[in-house]
């Protein structure tokens, strides 16, 4: 209400701090909601289902292992044959076949 110069109206400035004061409402009672249920979970007891595997997880880091770059000692070299080589390629700029 301070800015009400701000709003055409007076009306306009009531109803821009009420839309203000249900925004920080809202805020504030799902915040409480996220610490409430972070100290619920923290509070739980492990069950069993917890401690199984997650075969999603497991599977997805098998495809990461198979993903990552082999360290150098068992890199290969691949080189390209000398007749290749001297060819000309699409992406140099040079029209080929023209």
């Amino acid at each position: 209400m301070r800015r009400s110069h701000l709003h055409d109206s007076l009306d306009d400035a009531r109803e821009a701090a009420e839309e203000t004061a249900q925004t920080a409402r809202l805020n504030t009672a799902n915040a409480l909601l996220n610490d409430r249920l972070r100290t619920l979970q923290a509070a739980r007891p492990t069950s069993e289902a917890d401690a199984e595997p997650d075969w999603y997880a497991q599977a997805a880091a098998q495809v990461r292992d198979l993903i990552r770059p082999a360290p150098p000692e068992h890199a290969a070299s691949v080189r390209r044959s000398s007749t290749l080589a001297d060819q000309p390629t699409g992406g140099s700029g040079a029209e080929v076949g023209a």
